[in-house]
C-alpha cells in the first residue's frame, strides 16, 4: 500500500500538501484500498493513510517523502523517480 500512497502523492503535483489532501487523494484513485470499510466509495479512511506514512518502514521513513511545516508533507526526489518508474511498469496499478 505504501506505492498507492507514493503514486497518489506523485499524481497531486509539485508540493508541499497538505497531510488531508494525500488522504483524499489516496481515496479517490484507490478507493479499494484507502475507503473506510463498509463505505469504500463514498468516504476515506485517513487512518489507512496515515499509518503508512508513519514509522521507519512508512513513506516518510523509507525516503519517498518528507514531512515539512505544519504537516504537510512533499514528495522527495527519490519517490518521484519511483513514482515514474512504478507507472511505466504497472500503469499506476
Amino acid at each position: 500500500m505504501r506505492a498507492r500512497i507514493v503514486l497518489a502523492l506523485a499524481s497531486m503535483g509539485p508540493g508541499p500538501h497538505d497531510v488531508n489532501a494525500l488522504v483524499v487523494a489516496a481515496w479517490k484513485r484507490f478507493p479499494e484500498s484507502f475507503g473506510l470499510r463498509g463505505y469504500e466509495s463514498t468516504y476515506p479512511d485517513s487512518g489507512r493513510v496515515l499509518s503508512k506514512l508513519a514509522g521507519s518502514d512508512g513513506v516518510c521513513g523509507t525516503g519517498f517523502c518528507a514531512r515539512v511545516d505544519g504537516g504537510r508533507i512533499r514528495l522527495t526526489p527519490y519517490g518521484a523517480m519511483r513514482a515514474r518508474q512504478m507507472e511505466a511498469e504497472h500503469g499506476g496499478r
